[in-house]
């Protein structure tokens, strides 16, 4: 663009003026969405419809498991007058991450465990299971926090998690297949990873403490959305 700009008008801009012209005139570049060709849209369809028939904002508890590494919290863009802009970091090979189990609810962040476990096996969901999620569960059609949401992962089908949660007299209900965009705790963890992107300074001196922070301190969903007819979270 600034090669164009000296072209037909005979002057060179700076970079960061472009830049901050194009923003002001609300032309900016636009992140794209991802959305995986094998999503089923009946499925989604029917299961939005169970959902706005059977499931009230504050019965439900929602949880998913993230990975948070610190290589990947390192900034990606910068800008500075129309020059590249170096940034130095530590360049730390095979830096091990956090593994984060974040449980949601209408009322905020319930718990969060935190592992440095590359992947969480089935026998640590459950522990985790146990310590975070079962003490909160309420019964179906009488009390809050009573529909438990949860993504298809593989762990998230063992039959021991089944019982547990219908021995509380609580609702297990999974999402539609590629359906993490219904999932109101993905909004918490994107909310996390962009905190501690842009408070890398602490989140490198202590970074368990840091997540723990960042993912406690999301409170009412983080923002009160419709993401189903008449279902906000």
């Amino acid at each position: 663009m600034q090669g164009l700009l000296i072209r037909f008008f005979g002057r060179k801009y700076r970079i960061g003026l472009i830049c901050a012209t194009l923003i002001r005139n609300g032309v900016t570049r636009k992140k794209l969405s991802l959305i995986a060709d094998r999503r089923n849209e009946y499925e989604r369809m029917v299961y939005m419809q169970m959902i706005c028939a059977q499931v009230q904002c504050a019965q439900v508890l929602c949880f998913d498991e993230a990975r948070i590494d610190a290589t990947s919290q390192d900034r990606e863009y910068g800008r500075r007058e129309g020059r590249r802009v170096n940034a130095l970091r530590g360049m730390v090979r095979g830096a091990r991450g956090n593994s984060v189990l974040a449980v949601l609810s209408l009322r905020g962040m319930l718990g969060v465990a935190i592992s440095s476990a590359r992947g969480i096996t089935g026998a640590m969901f459950m522990v985790d299971f146990r310590a975070l999620i079962l003490p909160c569960l309420g019964r179906w059609l009488s009390e809050d926090n009573s529909v438990v949401l949860c993504d298809n992962a593989v762990i998230h089908f063992m039959p021991e998690l089944h019982r547990l949660i219908t021995a509380a007299g609580a609702l297990l209900i999974y999402l539609p297949a590629y359906g993490y965009d219904k999932q109101p705790v993905e909004k918490a963890t994107s909310k996390a990873r962009l905190w501690l992107t842009q408070n890398r300074e602490i989140s490198c001196s202590d970074p368990r403490l840091a997540i723990r922070r960042t993912f406690l301190t999301v409170t009412h969903g983080i923002e009160v959305t419709e993401i189903f007819p008449g279902l906000f979270i």
